[in-house]
């Protein structure tokens, strides 16, 4: 977080005394100086984030009853009903910012979550007693996590871009991962490999 305020800092510095040509002045501008609306910003920013936070706490109590009427596991619930309530707000606000032009903010909204989910939610969550982990999660949503994260960096680095195409694909890669879900294909691969 604090490397990532630093190099906004420095790349804001840059800008502001660089003098190509093709470089728009609103885009130097919005770096100078501090907002002329952020009393109006902040605000606005808090009541947002206590309306992701309450809708989602509604989206995912309700999501669990669901599933576990239907008879679905605690895994499978964290997995798919938990994880798709708790990640709407974040394709709430990622489709907002790519369809206003700012990419880099669609983009490290999703990349900063996974990071803070894996790093500052784990950490902290860990502190207040050990995470048991076992069920399918070590084999096989690990490893689907991972191949996910393979795939995406040659994606991002060939063109610079994620194109209509690799994102139908990535959607259709996600759908086929839940099904395998509800279908219990984890069950039968930790069944083969002889874990209980």
């Amino acid at each position: 977080t604090f490397y990532s305020y630093w190099s906004e800092r420095v790349a804001a510095r840059r800008m502001a005394h660089d003098t190509v040509p093709e470089l728009a002045a609103e885009e130097i501008e919005a770096y100078q100086g501090v907002p002329t609306k952020l009393h109006v910003s902040i605000p606005v920013f808090i009541a947002g984030c206590a309306s992701i936070i309450i809708g989602a706490q509604f989206l995912v109590e309700a999501a669990i009853n669901i599933a576990r009427v239907i008879g679905v596991s605690d895994a499978v619930i964290g997995l798919t009903m938990v994880a798709i309530g708790t990640s709407l707000p974040e394709l709430a606000i990622s489709v907002i910012a790519a369809t206003r032009g700012h990419s880099d903010v669609a983009l490290g909204n999703v990349i900063g979550s996974n990071l803070s989910n894996i790093l500052e939610i784990l950490g902290i969550t860990s502190l207040f007693g050990t995470i048991p982990i076992g069920g399918q999660i070590p084999w096989f949503d690990v490893w689907i996590m991972l191949a996910a994260t393979i795939v995406l960096i040659p994606v991002m680095v060939s063109d610079h871009s994620i194109s209509r195409l690799e994102g139908a694909a990535f959607l259709v890669c996600y759908v086929i991962y839940i099904a395998a879900l509800v279908i219990g294909v984890p069950a039968a691969i930790m069944h083969s490999a002889g874990v209980t």
